[in-house]
C-alpha cells in the first residue's frame, strides 16, 4: 500500500468504523427484524405487480387518517429494489441501505457545515440512533421520509459551502420528495425559498438556485400533476377536505407547556434511546450549548440557520396539528434531533474537551446499549417465513392463497414470498392462513383446528380445499389479489370500490 494510499485509509477510518457498524446493527439477525405488517406486505405486492405488468401507479398508499393518499414515489422506489437487489427481501434491504447512506450523507453534511469532528458525532449518532435503527427495518411510506431529509440537507450543504448551483436541483426534488412519502414534512417545502436566501452569491445566482430548487420540487410531483390532470384535481381537493374537516375527528388535547415539557423531549428521548422519559437530558444538553453559542458569539453557520428555520416551522406545525400522534407520524423530526444534538456536543467539545468527549463517550455509549436490544426483537417476519419455507417444500404447483376473517396481518407478506418465487397463481392450489393473534393466551384459539397443514407462531397455514364451502358464514376467506391491491390504490378517487 502506497504512502497516499494509507494516509488516505487512516483519514477516513472513522468514517468506515461507523458505517460497518451502522451496518452491523440494521442486518444482524435481520430476517427476524423486518416488519411484515398488513401495509408492509400490500405495498411489496403493489411494488411487484408494478414490475411484472409495467404499470407505474400515480398516487400513492391511502393515509389511514382519511380519504386521501400520499404521493407514489414511495412504491417508484420499490420498483427500483425489486429491479435491482437479487432477494426475497429487495424492498426492505433497499430501504435498509437507504438508512446506511443516510449515515454518510450526514457525516458530509456535518463536514461542509462546520468540520470533520462534527461530521463524525452526527454519523456516528445517525449510526447507533434508536429510532433510525428501528425504521431501517421497516417497509412503510414513512421509511422513506428519513432519507429524503437526510438528502436535502446535504444537497443544501453542497450548495451553500461548495456554491454549486446545479445541486439546488437535488434539494427541491429532496424536499418534494419527503412531502410525497408523508404530509408530516410540509416544512421542509421551505427549503426552496430559504436556499437561494442563504446562498452566497450575487442576485443573479440566487436567482438561478431558486429556479433550480423549484424545478426540482416541481419534478417530484409530476406523476401527482398527471394524476390531478386525470382526475379533475382531485387530489388536492382531498387534502383541503381533510384539512378543513379530517382532522376535526381526532382529540389530541395540545397545548405550548404540553409542547414543552412531555411532547419534545419526548421525541429526542425516542429518536436517541428508544425511550420518551430520557429525552429531557441531549435536550438540555442542546439548549445550553445553544445558549453558549449565543452568549459567546459564536458563528453560526448558514446550514444551521436553514436547519433551525425548518424546525421552527415544524414546532409550529406540530402544535396545531390535531392528528393522532404515533412516531410513524414524527419520522421527520429525526435528521433535526440528530443534527443539532451533534452540534451541541461537538460545540461543548471545542469549549471544553474533557467535558465534551465525556459527555459524548457516556450518551453515546448508552444509545449503543438501547440499539442492541433492537437486535433480539421479532416480528413476525420469522413465523412468515418459516411458513414460506414449509410450503416451497412440500408443494410442487403453484398455490393460491387465501386469507381467513381477520387474518391479513402477514398473509399480504407471505403471498408476496410466493410471489416472488414463481410459486402463487390465483387459480393454484388453494391454502389459507389464519392469525391466532392472542387467542391461545385467552384460551381459546380463534382459528379453526380441522384441515391444519402447518403452524408458525400464531399463524396456521390450512388446506383450504377440504373446507366445506357452502359455509361460507364460518370460514369466509379472501383470496389475495396483486392486482385488486393496485387498483385499491385509487379507491380514495374512482367511483368503482375495489
Amino acid at each position: 500500500m502506497s504512502v497516499a494510499r494509507k494516509y488516505k485509509f487512516k483519514k477516513h477510518l472513522p468514517l468506515i468504523l461507523i458505517l460497518l457498524l451502522a451496518v452491523f446493527l440494521r442486518f444482524f439477525n435481520y430476517s427476524d427484524r423486518i416488519i411484515v405488517s398488513l401495509d408492509q406486505g400490500r405495498d411489496a405486492l403493489i411494488g411487484i405487480y408494478s414490475v411484472e405488468n409495467g404499470k407505474a401507479p400515480l398516487i400513492g398508499p391511502p393515509s389511514s387518517s382519511w380519504g386521501f393518499n400520499f404521493g407514489p414515489l414511495y412504491y417508484y422506489f420499490i420498483v427500483i429494489f425489486e429491479l435491482f437487489i437479487p432477494h426475497l427481501l429487495a424492498p426492505w434491504i433497499g430501504f435498509t441501505l437507504l438508512s446506511i447512506v443516510s449515515v454518510f450523507l450526514v457525516y458530509k453534511i456535518g463536514e461542509h457545515t462546520d468540520d470533520k469532528a462534527f461530521g463524525i458525532v452526527a454519523a456516528l449518532l445517525t449510526a447507533v440512533s434508536f429510532a433510525e435503527i428501528e425504521n431501517s427495518a421497516n417497509l412503510l411510506n414513512t421509511a422513506l421520509v428519513s432519507f429524503a431529509v437526510f438528502l436535502s440537507f446535504f444537497s443544501l450543504s453542497q450548495v451553500l459551502n461548495k456554491k454549486n448551483m446545479i445541486l439546488s436541483l437535488l434539494v427541491g426534488f429532496g424536499s418534494g420528495l419527503a412531502i410525497n412519502s408523508h404530509l408530516q414534512s410540509l416544512p421542509i417545502a421551505s427549503l426552496v425559498l430559504i436556499t437561494p436566501i442563504l446562498f452566497p452569491g450575487k442576485p443573479m445566482e440566487k436567482l438561478k438556485v431558486f429556479i433550480f430548487a423549484s424545478l426540482g420540487f416541481l419534478i417530484s410531483f409530476i406523476p401527482i400533476l398527471i394524476f390531478e390532470s386525470q382526475h379533475y384535481f382531485a387530489w388536492i381537493k382531498s387534502l383541503i377536505d381533510y384539512t378543513l374537516h379530517g382532522q376535526q375527528k381526532f382529540y389530541t388535547p395540545v397545548r405550548w407547556l404540553t409542547e414543552v415539557t412531555q411532547f419534545w423531549p419526548g421525541q429526542f428521548g425516542r429518536v436517541l434511546f428508544g425511550k420518551a422519559e430520557l429525552g429531557i437530558l441531549p435536550l438540555t444538553i442542546t439548549v445550553i450549548a445553544g445558549l453558549l453559542v449565543l452568549i459567546k458569539r459564536i458563528k453560526i453557520p448558514r446550514l444551521v440557520t436553514a436547519t433551525g428555520i425548518v424546525l421552527v416551522l415544524e414546532v409550529l406545525s406540530v402544535r396545531y396539528y390535531k392528528g393522532p400522534r404515533s412516531p410513524e407520524y414524527f419520522v421527520f423530526l429525526h435528521f433535526f434531533i440528530i443534527f443539532f444534538f451533534a452540534w451541541a456536543l461537538s460545540t461543548l467539545i471545542k469549549l471544553n474537551k474533557v467535558v465534551g468527549l465525556s459527555v459524548s463517550v457516556v450518551l453515546i455509549s448508552f444509545m449503543i446499549l438501547q440499539s442492541v436490544s433492537l437486535l433480539s426483537r421479532p416480528s413476525h417476519s420469522s413465523a412468515t417465513l418459516e411458513i414460506f419455507r414449509n410450503i416451497e417444500l412440500n408443494q410442487t404447483e403453484p398455490v393460491s392463497l387465501y386469507a381467513l376473517p381477520s387474518s391479513h396481518e402477514n398473509a399480504y407478506t407471505l403471498y408476496y414470498f410466493l410471489l416472488k418465487t414463481g410459486l402463487a397463481s390465483l387459480d393454484g392450489v388453494p391454502l389459507a392462513i389464519c392469525d391466532n393473534h392472542d387467542s391461545v393466551e385467552n384460551g381459546r384459539e380463534f382459528c379453526p383446528q380441522q384441515h391444519r397443514l402447518f403452524q408458525s407462531g400464531r399463524f396456521i397455514l390450512y388446506n383450504y380445499s377440504a373446507f366445506n364451502k357452502t359455509d361460507r358464514t364460518v370460514y369466509p376467506a379472501t383470496q389475495i389479489d396483486p392486482e385488486i391491491l393496485y387498483k385499491r390504490t385509487y379507491n380514495n378517487y374512482e367511483l368503482i370500490k375495489y
